[in-house]
């Protein structure tokens, strides 16, 4: 998947998970190799936080706003769009639930997502 990707401009990295522990793991994973995450904008902090309280950090824990909500798809699309659009965000990591029985959905919102991105 990473060969049909654009390399990034720098190393500032923004990591979107479905555990905390895989954004301990992915933060330890990035310094190892040279990536500091980013600082996400005021803009992109507060679509966020509108979206659901404490996705404003990077990294973007949506495990406690998945289980909150019913429409967790429209809250997935949405998180992924904010973050890869950030002006300070030069690439991504983006894993998602592991118990995810539906992919087709996934492989949709990364669809829909890819369409506004400025460097795919």
């Amino acid at each position: 998947m990473l060969a049909y990707q654009p390399l990034p401009q720098s190393n500032r990295l923004a990591i979107v998970t479905g555990t905390g522990a895989g954004d301990v793991m992915g933060v330890d994973v990035a310094a190892r190799v040279g990536l500091e995450t980013a600082r996400f904008s005021e803009k992109t902090r507060g679509r966020l936080v509108r979206l659901f309280p404490g996705l404003e950090k990077n990294p973007v824990d949506l495990g406690p706003a998945m289980a909150a909500m019913h429409n967790a798809r429209s809250l997935d699309r949405e998180a992924i769009r904010n973050v890869i659009e950030d002006e300070n965000v030069d690439c991504a990591v983006i894993a998602l639930h592991g118990g995810i029985t539906d992919i087709e959905a996934y492989i949709e919102i990364f669809r829909d997502v890819r369409k506004g991105c400025r460097s795919l």
